[in-house]
Order: structure tokens, then sequence, then C-alpha cells
């Protein structure tokens, strides 16, 4: 009886200590895929200017042109005001693009909330199914976020 006891003792903390372990894991890979992919700007005007900044604007515009607005993908960075407008800093990488730009926030009520997350919320989540308007006139250059299918958090 005593040695089914200590059996018992000893299988239960190998249990215990695998169960640990694949929880662990799996914590480890949830963190690590939630998180974008890495990427390395090559571009030197991304270096040089901020995404504010006409010449950045420009630069990103021609690139997301070329590539296809739908070949990229988007993650939240955080929500700015600029000139009382909302604006989302996001990240937008994809086919060689490893960028940042500032997207106006057009109908408040068919961003998903996108609109309202005030704080940043969403900061990291990726944003799919996106529709972009890039807008260049003698104003300057604005990059319009129409549309979002859905937010992966």
């Amino acid at each position: 009886m005593r040695n089914r006891i200590q059996q018992s003792r000893v299988h239960g903390i190998k249990h215990s200590s695998l169960v640990r372990s694949i929880l662990t894991i799996l914590i480890v890979l949830l963190c690590v895929s939630c998180n974008r992919p890495e990427c390395k700007n090559t571009n030197n005007i991304f270096n040089q200017f901020t995404p504010d900044k006409e010449e950045y604007k420009k630069e990103l515009a021609a690139e997301m042109q070329k590539i296809g607005t739908h070949n990229l993908r988007y993650w939240i960075d955080k929500p700015i005001v600029v000139e009382g407008k909302q604006l989302v800093e996001v990240y937008i990488q994809g086919h060689g693009l490893c960028a940042k730009g500032q997207l106006f926030v057009a109908d408040k009520a068919k961003q998903k909330g996108l609109g309202s997350y005030g704080g940043g919320g969403y900061r990291g989540a990726e944003l799919k199914n996106v529709e972009i308007t890039i807008s260049q006139n003698s104003a300057g250059t604005n990059f319009i976020l129409e549309q979002v299918g859905k937010i992966i958090d």
C-alpha cells in the first residue's frame, strides 16, 4: 500500500510537471503569435522623415500604390489627433515595405469601434480586410481608412 502511495505521488509530480511545461509552451506560442512579424526598413526616406512629413507620405503612397493596399498588412500602433481630426497610426508591412502610416478614420461608425478606442485598447491588433484611399493634391498626401473587415486583437 505504501509503495502505491509513493508511486502515485511520483506519477502526480511527473504529471504536474508535464502539464506545467505544456502550459508554458502554449502561453509563449500565444504571445508570439499575437505580435506582428518583424521587418526591417530599407527605404532611406522612411529613416530620414517621420510619418507626418510630406516627403514620407509621398514615398509611402508610391510604395503602397505599387504593391497594392490590399496586398499589405496593418497593425494598430496608437490613436493620434492632428488638427482636430482623429487618426490611427499603423504599422504597414508586406512585399518589402516596412513603414508606419497615419490614417484618417473615415466614418467612425463603420470602423467596428475603431473611432472610439481612445486609449489605444487595440494597440498591436491586426486590421483585416482593410480599404484605404490615398488622396494626393496640392494640400498634401492623406491616407483614409475607409473600412475594416475585422480587428484581430
